[in-house]
C-alpha cells in the first residue's frame, strides 16, 4: 500500500514537470532572442577605436596607443561569438581615468573590460599646501568586444 501510493506521488510530480518546463522555457527564450540581437550588432576595430578616442576627448585624457589583435572566435552554449581585443594606453589626470573607464564600459555595450593598469606617478610636495605630480597618471587598458555570429 505504501508503494503504491509513492508510485502515486512520484507520478504526479513527474507529470507537473514538463508543464513547469516548457513555462520556464518560454519565457527564456525571448530573453535569448533579445540577446544575441544586442550581440548581433557589428562592431569592427576601427568603429571600437573611434569610441576609445571620443571618450578619451570627452575625459581630457591623451591615448598614447592603441592595438587591437584582430578579431578570434569564441564557442558558447548558443553559438559563436567573435571577439575584437583592444588594448589602449591613455595619460592624463587620474579621476579622469575612472569616468574614462566607465564610459567606455557603457558606450560599448557588447565589450569586457579583461584589464586595467594604472599608474600614478611620484607627488612633489612644495610648501606644506601644495602637492603636484611629476608626471601624468597613465594607463592601460584591455577590452574584448563581442559580435554574436550565429549558432
Amino acid at each position: 500500500a505504501a508503494q503504491t501510493r509513492l508510485q502515486g506521488i512520484k507520478l504526479e510530480s513527474l507529470s507537473s514537470q514538463p508543464a513547469e518546463l516548457e513555462k520556464q522555457l518560454s519565457q527564456i527564450i525571448p530573453e535569448l532572442e533579445q540577446v544575441k540581437a544586442k550581440l548581433s550588432q557589428p562592431v569592427n576595430s576601427i568603429n571600437a577605436t573611434a569610441v576609445v578616442f571620443d571618450v578619451a576627448r570627452n575625459n581630457n585624457l591623451v591615448v598614447t596607443g592603441i592595438t587591437s589583435s584582430g578579431t578570434t572566435n569564441e564557442s558558447v552554449e548558443v553559438g559563436t561569438l567573435s571577439a575584437i581585443s583592444i588594448t589602449a594606453n591613455v595619460e592624463g589626470n587620474l579621476s579622469k581615468m575612472v569616468n574614462f573607464i566607465a564610459a567606455l564600459n557603457s558606450r560599448l555595450k557588447t565589450s569586457v573590460i579583461k584589464s586595467v593598469e594604472i599608474i600614478v606617478p611620484e607627488i612633489i610636495i612644495g610648501d606644506n599646501t601644495t602637492a603636484s605630480f611629476i608626471a601624468d597618471t597613465t594607463a592601460k587598458i584591455e577590452l574584448a568586444i563581442y559580435t554574436y555570429r550565429g549558432e
